[in-house]
């Protein structure tokens, strides 16, 4: 897979990219999107992250923009769509990440895998007991399109 320079392992750039998949869309909406389908768990929503990640996209050539406009006094909205070498690109990223799994610490792998040697951990049981951290059943897997993924 061609390296695209700072899309490589950005969290941020491959979830815009797969945002653009389910279809174009602006910044606030891919914003709302990512909070209503519990993807902010796993992306640190530093403000000005998602704008960072979507101007290395854009400079790479893997989205465009599409529509800017502006309703009232509210700011420009900039619509994004993802190019077709944007669409190679998740998709080669997308089975590489599944196919090559890299070894990243974890609390919850940490403690699983030592539990089993401190007295009195149960972490077996544990896990079937497992909660979203936002108290949620689901993790809004039914909000979510069948192509964006479970969390």
């Amino acid at each position: 897979m061609s390296q695209i320079r700072g899309t490589r392992r950005n969290l941020w750039s491959l979830t815009v990219l797969c945002l653009l998949r389910v279809k174009p869309m602006h910044p606030y909406e891919m914003q709302r999107l990512i909070r209503d389908w519990h993807k902010d768990e796993f992306l640190d929503l530093k403000r000005g992250s998602l704008y960072h990640a979507i101007e290395r996209l854009r400079k790479a050539g893997l989205i465009d923009p599409i529509e800017t406009s502006r309703e009232g006094r509210r700011p420009e909205r900039t619509v994004y769509q993802l190019t077709e070498a944007g669409e190679r690109h998740v998709c080669e990223w997308l089975k590489q990440l599944l196919a090559v799994p890299m070894r990243e610490p974890t609390q919850f792998f940490a403690a699983r895998d030592r539990s089993s040697t401190a007295r009195g951990a149960n972490g077996t049981s544990q896990v079937g007991n497992r909660q979203p951290q936002d108290g949620s059943r689901n993790n809004g897997a039914e909000d979510r399109p069948a192509g964006f993924g479970g969390s």
